[in-house]
């Protein structure tokens, strides 16, 4: 709940931060989630589009997406 709190957060100010940086707190409380419970499907949502934005990396967002 703590990484979709940082991500509602982020979007309401989304179109003023610099996406790599916007969606760090989001993606670092999903990763904490993830390292929690492996099976949360909701972490690996957020990772997935705090990956895509944060690191621009494609493929592993697909992979959190896809597992989410």
């Amino acid at each position: 709940m703590l990484a979709f709190e940082r991500f509602q957060k982020t979007m309401t100010g989304f179109s003023a931060m610099d996406s790599s940086e916007a969606f760090r707190p989001a993606l670092e409380a999903a990763q904490v989630a993830l390292d929690i419970d492996r099976s949360d499907w909701y972490a690996h949502a957020l990772t997935g589009v705090g990956t895509l934005w944060t690191h621009h990396n494609h493929a592993l967002a697909l992979t959190h997406i896809e597992r989410a």
